[in-house]
């Protein structure tokens, strides 16, 4: 499943997302592979709609425009888990108990979750001058495909953004 593609302008302020309407319970995948390195971060959100601000997002990827990677969570930084170069593959899995984050299909971290929850997919984007965020990510039922979840595109601050379909 294509889910998105974005591109934005603006302020140097994590104030612009794209979430997916569609939250899936007791299971989940989040899978993508940056095609830039521009401040991003993309992962799970029981709640994407609340803001645009990372903070929001519960289990999130953090691809520095250095190539560090970093793991966040509701804000909060997990710390480094090594670099990150364009085309690596970051997931994160939801089954039903545990959160688990991969980076090109090997395990970084583990975190107890807990049952039933439901997660929707959500990015925050750090806009400088004319940045661009090119991402093809795929969010699924972690136990079933599901060909093309509906998107909402947000944009706090107004900027543009052009979502592309499979």
């Amino acid at each position: 499943s294509q889910f998105g593609k974005g591109a934005a302008t603006g302020s140097s302020n994590w104030d612009t997302h794209v979430y997916s309407t569609t939250g899936y319970k007791s299971g989940v995948k989040m899978e993508y592979s940056p095609a830039t390195l521009q401040e991003h971060m993309a992962g799970i959100s029981t709640n994407p709609s609340a803001n645009a601000s990372y903070s929001n997002i519960n289990y999130a990827w953090y691809p520095t425009s250095s190539g560090s990677l970093y793991i966040y969570e509701s804000g909060t930084s997990r710390g480094a888990y090594g670099t990150v170069a364009i085309g690596d593959k970051l997931s994160i899995i939801y089954d039903n108990t545990n959160v688990y984050y991969y980076h090109n299909n090997v395990l970084k971290r583990t975190v107890a979750v807990g049952a039933n929850v439901t997660f929707h997919f959500d990015t925050s984007l750090l806009v400088i001058n004319i940045a661009q965020y090119n991402y093809y990510a795929i969010f699924e039922p972690f136990t079933a495909r599901y060909e093309y979840p509906s998107l909402k595109i947000s944009s706090t601050a107004g900027y543009p953004f052009e979502v592309l379909g499979s």
